[in-house]
């Protein structure tokens, strides 16, 4: 089992050792890896600053690769530690592998460039020029990206999901709109037994009916195939993997998750190595989650990501300026999955009652600024208070309104044209709300779709509620229960 680490050092002189080491070692060149196909993720590793799972790793280290291909440029696309390169394998907690993980929209040759910089909390900050530069082996160097991959599945064969201006969402390369409908529950999907570090901590919402309190996804292990996803040993995954494949089977395109819920209803899902570290991440876990996140890719599913909920929104402060540790947070999260083809990053559900409305605001432009491909962002809101929407229409990078909401033919329209009015037209959803998936009344969710999307909104993902069988929201542990 892969073992927790403490703050063994300052942050101060874990500086200092860090520079001491990449003068003192020798490394290899970066190694560049991926389909080279439009559309997939190509990974660029580079050997870099010797670390493990401790805060100044992850506080005083910041790795930005601009990507420029012709025109077309990304810059400042953020990296993150990757261990020993493989640790949704190996478990490992250590290492001198750093990383990026970019989807090239464009054929032909790509020029990248990596800027490594170290400094006190330097990962926290959003300005290209601050901190201290490292040298890095193989900086810059090129790659190539051929025509989509004619046998490409999924969103691979759509592009990056967009926020493009317009009530819809489209994907880059089909120039597709994008209608939803899927699961909004179980929020907790990734308290997963099988991710490392993961346990129940005794959540509020009764957890699924498996001895440690966790999802398992038992009749899902059918549903994986020969090729799939899988880790520890070819052992662990299946579940997980088995119940996306199960969903796209069904024609699911979305999936709501809260992949932190400490504090919250689920008590069983965060990033870290430890729920109260705050800084010092999990890097085997997350590796096991993007594996989850970018197969779900391949299988054409959206993934509505929420960074936190009502419970934990205020966990890292609620000041209108971000403490390190939050705006770290977004980083850490914003370079492990941005590169995800159909995902949408909600700041809170419900986080009204937690955090200003405004000061919602300034965090949602903060993730928009660091997602390099500008996928939709905005937040959930309280049941019917729209008021979130209203006093942030226009305010930068805050172009989706994902509603809780029980009324659907004032609520919709209220907020898209409300946006409209503004000259900030939001892409509008509901995502709570009285559309359960209710095995007692299996009509619920299908009216409930057709009433967004007829009064303007891109469709629902519907709670599973206080179903008849049992299973409700954060235990649910089979998606058949919804047939």
């Amino acid at each position: 089992m892969k073992k927790q680490n403490s703050k063994t050092l300052t942050s101060f002189l874990a500086t200092l050792a860090l520079g001491a080491m990449l003068s003192a070692q020798t490394y290899a060149a970066a190694v560049v890896t991926g389909k080279m196909n439009l559309w997939y993720p190509v990974t660029i590793t580079w050997d870099g600053p010797a670390g493990d799972e401790n805060a100044a790793t992850f506080r005083n280290n910041r790795l930005n690769v601009t990507f420029t291909n012709g025109t077309t440029v990304f810059p400042n696309v953020p990296g993150y530690y990757a261990a020993d390169g493989d640790a949704g394998q190996t478990g490992a907690t250590a290492g001198n592998k750093w990383r990026v993980k970019f989807t090239p929209n464009k054929m032909g040759t790509w020029t990248y460039t990596a800027v490594f910089k170290t400094g006190t909390d330097i990962a926290a900050s959003m300005d290209p020029a601050a901190g201290t530069d490292l040298p890095l082996v193989g900086a810059t160097g090129t790659f190539t990206t051929t025509d989509m991959d004619p046998n490409a599945t999924g969103f691979y064969k759509k592009g990056h999901l967009q926020y493009v201006g317009a009530a819809y969402p489209q994907f880059e390369g089909s120039k597709e709109w994008f209608v939803k409908g899927g699961p909004g529950s179980p929020e907790n999907i990734f308290g997963y037994q099988e991710f490392d570090q993961t346990s129940d901590l005794g959540g509020s919402i009764a957890p699924p009916k498996n001895p440690s309190g966790l999802h398992l996804w038992p009749l899902h292990v059918a549903d994986w195939k020969a090729g799939d996803p899988v880790w520890g040993g070819g052992t662990k995954g299946k579940g997980i993997i088995g119940a996306m494949n199960y969903l796209a089977s069904r024609g699911v395109n979305t999936q709501y998750m809260i992949p932190m819920t400490y504090k919250g209803d689920g008590q069983d899902t965060w990033p870290w190595s430890s729920p109260t570290v705050k800084d010092i991440y999990d890097v085997s876990k997350l590796d096991q989650w993007d594996m989850v996140l970018t197969h779900m890719d391949a299988k054409g599913i959206n993934k509505h990501y929420f960074m936190w909920e009502n419970e934990n929104s205020a966990y890292l402060g609620t000041g209108t300026t971000l403490s390190p540790e939050r705006a770290i947070y977004d980083r850490e999260i914003i370079s492990r999955f941005s590169h995800c083809l159909g995902i949408m990053w909600d700041f809170s559900e419900e986080p009204s009652t937690s955090i200003p409305l405004t000061t919602v605001a300034i965090y949602v432009a903060h993730l928009h600024a660091l997602d390099p491909y500008k996928h939709l962002t905005g937040t959930h809101c309280m049941a019917n208070e729209m008021q979130i929407y209203d006093v942030n229409y226009g305010k930068p990078g805050f172009n989706a309104a994902f509603e809780q909401t029980h009324q659907l033919l004032t609520t919709v329209p209220h907020v898209v044209q409300g946006s409209k009015t503004a000259g900030s037209k939001m892409v509008v959803s509901v995502d709570e709300g009285p559309g359960t998936f209710d095995p007692g009344n299996p009509t619920k969710g299908r009216d409930a779709f057709w009433t967004v999307v007829m009064n303007g909104g891109i469709g629902h993902e519907a709670y599973f509620g206080y179903g008849t069988d049992g299973m409700r929201d954060c235990s649910d542990d089979n998606f058949r229960t919804r047939e």
